[in-house]
């Protein structure tokens, strides 16, 4: 089970709290709860995107993040055009990794107000980063009227761009400096968190979540990263007392962190292994896919190891004697090291998803035709431990199990010679 920090209000949400809380949701609700969605005007579209989006600011990490996203854009995309209505969308996009839909997004919300104008070309910027386009987000930040650069939504992003840029020690005196001036932000304190966790600190860290906590003790995300923080730093017994006597009066957080914190309880070793000869690798597999475990399945036969990295029961990955390194089916003139579960990485190296998730099926196909054909040998499964924070798999990256399997499997087949 991966833990991720997460920023206590999503990157460029900042303005859209008192928006939100302006709007007459009411009508946003019934249309909600009854999904009439056909039957809503556009400016009953537009509450419920409001609806959706002050959900998201309101709860804490959960696994409908996405599909609350793409319910709050199909409705933003039939309410009314507006510069404000267009900046809403493009954070709900950039949200879900959807960066061009993003961008054009936020080129549409220009607007005549200078103060937006320029809070809009920062939503952009910070966007670039994200996305590890450091370039672009460089020259626009170096395109900003010199009036404007003490402003501190532009250092802010002009952190991000450091960060991007791998130069987390610039990053972090920027921080540090608009901490100097607001030191109870909150949020200034979550992005230091984050770029402490980046290079390393771990105890700091989670006294940056621990502050939090303190200066927001109804935040339910503020919550989460404290008690995630805890966790990956081993104090499992400060995270358990925390999640039990005060995380419950603040939100009902979600099972991740507690089956994190169960974990640590079991005994060490693997907890699914046998012989290929008595389980075959489908039933496994099947097996992994429907517990939606993630981790690594290691098979070890005469033939050499084979390895599937599975994310939520599906594959991200894999390795096999003959298989090609990852990097290598992506980009075979320019090597990018990558560890097992940061495909992600590649993204910000400017590889397309499509382009990715392509190298990866082909990696799976070619590793599961090798390992299918493996009769003796023993195999194990490493799931991913409560320490492991992987770089950003999306859900549109991953091979589902049971359709490669089948595509594998009918390959394996249409190979055989045909008997007369």
């Amino acid at each position: 089970m991966v833990l991720r920090f997460r920023r206590l209000i999503p990157l460029g949400w900042e303005w859209m709290r008192p928006e939100l809380a302006r709007q007459p949701l009411l009508g946003g609700d019934r249309a909600l709860g009854t999904m009439a969605s056909q039957d809503l005007s556009e400016p009953g579209h537009y509450a419920v995107a409001c609806l959706l989006l002050r959900r998201i600011l309101l709860s804490g990490p959960n696994d409908e993040l996405s599909h609350t996203l793409d319910r709050a854009v199909d409705h933003l995309e039939r309410s009314p055009t507006s510069p404000l209505a267009h900046r809403m969308l493009g954070c709900a996009l950039s949200l879900l990794g959807r960066m061009d839909e993003a961008l054009l997004a936020f080129e549409r919300a220009q607007a005549s107000d200078e103060q937006v104008r320029l809070a809009i070309e920062l939503d952009i910027v910070r966007l670039l980063a994200a996305h590890g386009d450091v370039q672009s987000g460089t020259e626009r930040i170096e395109a900003f009227p010199k009036s404007n650069q003490r402003n501190h939504w532009f250092r802010l992003a002009r952190a991000h761009v450091h960060h991007a840029a791998g130069d987390t020690d610039e990053a972090l005196e920027i921080i540090k400096s608009l901490l100097s001036r607001w030191p109870d932000a909150p949020d200034l304190l979550c992005e230091k968190a984050l770029l402490l966790w980046a290079q390393g600190d771990q105890v700091e860290t989670v006294r940056c979540f621990e502050r939090i906590v303190t200066l927001k003790p109804h935040s339910p995300i503020a919550a989460w990263n404290y008690a995630a923080g805890l966790i990956l730093i081993g104090e499992e017994k400060r995270a358990k007392a925390y999640l039990d006597d005060v995380a419950p009066n603040v939100v009902a957080l979600d099972s991740r962190l507690h089956n994190a914190l169960k974990k640590t309880d079991r005994p060490k070793g693997n907890l699914l292994s046998g012989d290929i000869s008595a389980f075959s690798l489908p039933d496994v597999l099947n097996l992994l896919w429907h517990r939606r475990s993630s981790g690594t399945l290691v098979l070890q036969a005469k033939s050499g190891q084979g390895e599937l990295h599975m994310w939520s029961g599906a594959f991200i990955g894999a390795h096999a004697p003959t298989t090609l390194p990852l990097a290598h089916m992506v980009s075979p003139n320019e090597q990018i090291e990558v560890a097992p579960f940061e495909c992600g990485r590649f993204l910000s190296a400017g590889v397309t998803k499509a382009d990715l998730k392509s190298a990866i099926r082909g990696q799976v196909q070619q590793a599961l035709v090798e390992m299918l054909g493996w009769d003796e040998g023993h195999f194990h499964f490493e799931p991913l431990g409560s320490d492991a924070i992987a770089a950003e798999i999306s859900d549109e990256l991953v091979i589902p199990t049971e359709a490669a399997l089948l595509e594998v499997v009918t390959q394996i087949d249409e190979r055989k010679p045909r008997s007369a």
